[in-house]
């Protein structure tokens, strides 16, 4: 809370010392354990506020650290009421003290900002001493829940134990030899037993939030994985993951459980090498699970779906939802993340498939919000299919589309453009001689509209950008580009699109790799050349930038230019040539003027 009288000043800050010195007396030797697990339970908040500086919190830490120091080594110098305490309270104390470096450790592994190097430097003097007694308390734990129950006991551990899950969980993330050094051939056991008691906590809905992400890590164990993919385990894993996808309302949550089924999977397929066909199974189970968000999100795609029924009708109108588009993109992106990940390529052709049948489902509803937040999953998905099968997928993809009534390569919306390129240019898609024509004239007129312009200029590029003389549907649309855009700037008396920008489309195509001939240099050249003339005699485009695309024709190929001026320009054009080469000579200044005469009269 800042201090209102000092801006910028926390009252925290103000009052730290009489914090520290009304913490420090609860260690003393007159203190029972639950005045010193209280006493650890507020240093804990203490160390980890983020806006007080270690030097503040350096007297509290090197306490806690004595502390650690003393119950690891059952040797109490400093806290000698430890030594005749009851079992009981030592051991709450222990685990206080325990969770209080936890605490510690996660929030400086989470923390958004870079922490004070002495923090870190002193949690890695303890590394090693934490780890241990951490994987000890959480032994002990599973001791007295699965073989010795005592509830008073346990109740004792359960303000802690994820704590000591999270943080572990962090260290097996970051060292996971370390913590194999520990437990030895133990490894296996231990890990299936934390995640047994995880999912305990998320069967009873408990710390949900708290527990997936600690999950996600544990899942990082190929022991651990082999296990849950043990036939008598799986269901139950299953369940579980259905049960947490379908009937949690936190957004966030079925997210993080998304992430749980996507690291299953992945970690899965890394460690085996080749699969049964029950493993096979399984995969396309957590596949199954990954896209549960999606059916139920946008009824639309279920097959059974009848938008005559009254109750689909209320379920249609409630999909527009901020969460449900949230879910969309995180299992789009889970789901495409996991078939990529497969190894099967037949496999992998079939759930393209399936997922390009799930895109064709969007496009058929018509949506165009919906159709614009799957582009990203859908360039993926057609330039891995085409990299697997070549256009066979995409083309069939493509098909359905046409036979949807809703996409036409005609249309001028902005989705529709983008999903068209991605068909060509990442799908090697080929259109007939009416679909070029059509898509051309498309991207013509959404260059003269505003709200449409970027995106086809951009894709003109990117047509531009993927020409040669193997690409021949780019080809062939840049073609019929081209003789729209030079009918309208020779023909049209007034131009349905701005002058400058078609002749920079058509200077850029003459600069392709398409062009990769003399012959076709020269074609281009000889439309290009009187073009620039007309507008510099006109005045309708800035001649600065018309001497530039002059000179920039005559560097790309002086042979192509020469034979052009020889042969296709007329004397009056050649003068007109001749003082658009003078212009920028003689507004800079910076080249002799009488070389400059000779630079068009080198070629006749």
């Amino acid at each position: 809370m800042e201090d209102p009288l000092y801006p910028g000043s926390s009252i925290l800050e103000q009052q730290q010392a009489q914090i520290i010195s009304a913490l420090i007396p609860c260690f003393g030797s007159d203190s029972d354990s639950t005045v010193m697990v209280n006493a650890i339970n507020v240093s804990s908040k203490f160390v980890n506020l983020p806006r007080i500086k270690f030097y503040s919190k350096q007297r509290i830490l090197n306490t806690l650290a004595f502390l650690l120091e003393e119950i690891a080594s059952h040797k109490f110098l400093k806290f000698v009421s430890l030594e005749d305490m009851a079992e009981y309270g030592r051991k709450a104390v222990q685990l206080a003290i325990l969770n209080c470096w936890a605490v510690l450790k996660i929030n400086l592994e989470e923390s958004e900002t870079e922490p004070e190097p002495e923090f870190q430097q002193i949690l890695d003097k303890y590394s090693t001493l934490l780890s241990s007694l951490w994987i000890l308390a959480l032994k002990d734990l599973s001791t007295i829940k699965y073989s010795q129950p005592n509830l008073k006991e346990i109740k004792l551990y359960s303000t802690y134990w994820l704590n000591f899950v999270g943080v572990l969980s962090l260290e097996l993330e970051k060292n996971h030899s370390t913590m194999s050094d520990f437990l030895k051939e133990e490894e296996a056991d231990f890990f299936f037993v934390l995640f047994c008691q995880c999912a305990e906590s998320l069967i009873k809905n408990q710390s949900v939030s708290q527990v997936l992400p600690s999950v996600n890590r544990l899942l990082q164990v190929r022991e651990l994985v082999n296990a849950l993919f043990d036939d008598e385990i799986f269901g139950e894993v299953i369940d579980l993951l259905d049960r947490l996808v379908l009937m949690e309302e936190d957004t966030s949550v079925k997210c993080e459980v998304l992430d749980v089924v996507k690291t299953l999977f992945t970690s899965f397929l890394s460690i085996n090498d080749t699969l049964q066909e029950n493993e096979k199974s399984k995969l396309l189970e957590l596949m199954r699970v990954a896209m549960l968000p999606l059916f139920e999100a946008f009824p639309f795609l279920n097959q059974d779906f009848n938008v005559e029924e009254a109750q689909q009708q209320s379920e249609l109108s409630q999909y527009k939802s901020p969460s449900n588009f949230i879910l969309l993109k995180k299992s789009l992106s889970v789901s495409v993340s996991m078939v990529e990940a497969f190894k099967d390529h037949t496999e992998k052709e079939a759930l393209f498939s399936c997922l390009l049948y799930i895109f064709a489902k969007f496009y058929e509803h018509g949506d165009d919000i919906l159709v614009g937040m799957i582009l990203p999953f859908l360039k993926i998905v057609i330039s891995d299919s085409f990299a697997l099968s070549g256009s066979k997928l995409p083309v069939s993809f493509y098909n359905v589309l046409r036979q949807s009534g809703n996409f036409q390569p005609g249309d001028s919306k902005v989705n529709h453009i983008i999903t068209m390129m991605i068909l060509l240019t990442s799908g090697s898609v080929e259109l007939d001689t009416e679909e070029v024509d059509l898509f051309s004239a498309s991207l013509v007129s959404s260059v003269a509209n505003p709200e449409t312009a970027p995106t086809a200029i951009h894709s003109i590029k990117s047509l531009i950008k993927n020409l040669s003389p193997s690409a021949s549907g780019s080809t062939r649309i840049i073609r019929s580009i081209v003789k729209i855009l030079l009918k309208d700037l020779l023909l049209e008396e007034e131009p349905k699109i701005d002058q400058k920008l078609a002749l920079e489309i058509v200077f850029l195509v003459s600069q392709s790799a398409a062009v990769d001939t003399v012959d076709k240099r020269i074609s281009m050249y000889a439309v290009l050349l009187p073009l620039i003339v007309k507008f510099d005699e006109s005045g309708s485009i800035d001649r600065q930038y018309l001497h530039d695309k002059v000179f920039a024709l005559l560097n790309s190929d002086p042979n192509a230019f020469k034979a052009v001026v020889n042969e296709h320009l007329s004397e009056e054009h050649k003068r007109a040539a001749e003082a658009l080469v003078k212009f920028k000579q003689n507004a800079s200044s910076t080249l002799d003027p009488e070389e400059d005469g000779i630079a068009l009269k080198t070629f006749s």
